[in-house]
Parts: C-alpha cells; sequence; structure tokens
C-alpha cells in the first residue's frame, strides 16, 4: 500500500484545533447486566422542564414523591440519571422513572477519548463494542450516557443531543451537538451538510472488482437483520462507494464511502457482494482474527450550518487493520 492510500484510510485529515487535548484512555468497561426495572417509561413530546412535565403527565404522583425520585437519582433522561428539578426537556426525550437508584461514575466519561470540542459540537472516537445510544436491553452503558456525564461535571444542567449513530461494534467518529437548534439544524438537512462518511472495512476475500458503486434495496426481516432484495414500498436504497487499498489471499483492506446512512447497509452491502466483513457474528460471518468487527469510521465532514464552516473530524484507523493485508 502506498503511503498516500494508508493515510487516506487512516483518518490524517485536518480538523479544528480543539479546545484541549484529552488523553488517550482505555474503552469503557463491557455492559454490565441491567437490573433496574422501570417503573414508568415517557417519551417527550414537545419541551419543557423535568419536574413541571413529570407533575402533567403523572396526575396520580404528588410534586413531593416526584422530587423524591429526582434526589435518590432514580431518573433518567435518554439513560442519563438526572436530579436537577429544573432540566430542559426535548422532543422526542425518553424519561424513565427507576425501582432503584442510578448508579453515576465518573471514571466512565473519562474512559472516554473526545478528539473534539467546542461550544456546539464533542466529538468522540467510539471503541467497538459500546452502543452509541441506549437499547432495549441496555439504557445506560452507552456512548450518549458517557459523554452526557462529561459535560455535566462542568456546567449540571448541560445536556447533548444525538446526531448520528454508529453500530454497536463499529468504533470511529461519532458526534453529538450541544444544544437543540443545532441538532435541528442538523437532521433537517443532514444529507446536505455531511460532505463525507468514510469506513475502513476488512473483508474475507477479496471483491471481484478492486472498485465499484454498490446501489442496493435493504429489507428488514422478522428478526430485526437487513437483506437486499427487490425495490418495493418497504424498501430503502443504500448506497456505498468501496475502493480495495491492499489485500492478500485471505483479507482485504477497503475505503468505503457512503452516500446514504442506512441501518447496517456497509456490512449488508458487502456480504451481498460475496466479501462480508469480519468478525460480524450478526451477519453470520465466522472469521474473526481480531476479536471485533471490522469496521471504522474513520472520518467525518460536515457544514456547520449555522456558522456554515466546514469541519474535519477523525480517528485514525486501528493499526490491526493493516497487519492482517501485510
Amino acid at each position: 500500500m502506498n503511503n498516500r492510500k494508508r493515510d487516506a484510510i487512516k483518518g490524517r485529515v485536518s480538523k479544528p484545533t480543539p479546545k484541549k487535548k484529552q488523553p488517550k484512555s482505555s474503552s469503557p468497561r463491557k455492559p454490565r447486566k441491567d437490573d433496574n426495572k422501570a417503573l414508568v417509561t415517557i417519551n417527550v413530546h414537545g419541551q419543557g422542564e423535568l419536574l413541571e412535565y413529570l407533575i402533567k403527565q403523572l396526575p396520580s404522583y404528588s410534586r413531593t414523591k416526584i422530587k423524591g425520585y429526582l434526589s435518590r437519582k432514580q431518573i433518567s433522561v435518554n439513560g442519563v440519571p438526572i436530579t436537577q428539578f429544573d432540566y430542559p426537556l426535548a422532543n422526542k426525550d425518553t424519561i424513565i422513572i427507576h425501582e432503584k437508584t442510578l448508579r453515576i461514575n465518573k471514571e466512565d466519561s473519562r474512559r472516554l477519548n473526545i478528539i473534539y470540542e467546542d461550544d456546539d459540537f464533542i466529538v468522540i472516537n467510539k471503541p467497538a463494542g459500546l452502543l452509541s445510544v441506549a437499547s432495549d436491553n441496555d439504557k445506560h452503558e452507552t456512548a450518549y450516557r458517557y459523554v452526557s456525564d462529561y459535560v455535566k461535571q462542568t456546567h449540571p444542567r448541560a445536556r447533548i443531543y444525538v446526531v448520528q449513530r454508529l453500530d454497536k461494534e463499529t468504533s470511529g467518529v461519532l458526534a453529538f451537538v450541544k444544544s437543540v437548534k443545532m441538532r435541528n439544524a442538523l437532521t433537517k438537512d443532514w444529507n446536505t451538510l455531511v460532505k463525507e462518511r468514510a469506513y475502513a472495512a476488512v473483508t474475507v476475500g477479496t471483491p471481484k472488482k478492486l472498485e465499484d458503486t454498490l446501489e442496493d434495496y435493504l429489507f428488514t426481516n422478522s428478526t430485526n437483520l437487513m437483506f437486499v432484495g427487490n425495490k418495493s414500498p418497504e424498501s430503502v436504497l443504500a448506497i456505498t462507494k468501496y475502493k480495495v487499498t491492499a489485500h492478500n489471499d485471505k483479507f482485504a483492506l477497503l475505503d468505503v464511502r457512503i452516500e446514504t446512512g442506512k441501518k447496517n447497509q456497509i456490512r449488508v452491502q458487502l456480504k451481498n457482494i460475496g466479501t462480508p466483513i469480519i468478525g460480524d457474528e450478526k451477519y453470520e460471518t465466522h472469521a474473526d482474527p481480531l476479536k471485533r468487527l471490522g469496521l471504522h469510521a474513520y472520518s467525518l465532514v460536515l457544514t456547520n450550518p449555522i456558522t456554515e464552516q466546514i469541519l474535519h473530524f477523525s480517528a485514525p484507523t486501528p493499526d490491526s487493520f493493516f497487519q492482517l493485508v501485510k
């Protein structure tokens, strides 16, 4: 592999100067089994302050009872424990009242690898194995939770908002924003504002075409897996461009760019052409030489919709990806 290709896939692109450097740190702990049952779950419609919103939504609960849940750290918003009565809610937030007190561990946020932060954005290099946001099975061990805990250490009323997601098994650039205004502006025109979403992928075998654009219609089956099929009202179009940058007789390293952000699209489309990504247990890839999914988001380039500044965020591709294709 020549140096130019290696530099590109490693994610060596220019990016704004961060406010402060973060020490390189280890990955967050493996998720623990969540045995703290939800007593009440509320999906927020509109905006408001937490205590007053709960009082309106739960007329059978007294103000004193709800304050007690807050003071005992039994209420979370999007998986983050909240104690402030006037915590600002946003549309589509999820409030949960838990059976027991929620654990708040500042060590988790210190493990984050923050690659950029300013008044609008906070961007991390998410490790493989960590959820981006809460799921039905795990509402607390997430990148969203860790980043939320981090920003609250400086400003207790601060909060973050989701604008993108990475699969749990995928590592790399994951961006959050710090205001409803920025979230709404980005999500309203995401495909226009995002200039580049680049990934490094290690596949089993080498694609027949060393460079190609894949355009497929994807479906979700009854087990929530994606698969390629014919165009229909139930399908979504996925467009993925790839280029083989190195390969040997077992594996290939691909530079992948996506034009659509459909669920699992890179994994499903590469499997469909006969070269599945290594370590993809979900889609039954048995080759697992790195004990992780061979997919890393190394670059995200977007336009700040308010300032119109172009932002470049990058996270170097793991060296283990290159070692496999030597």
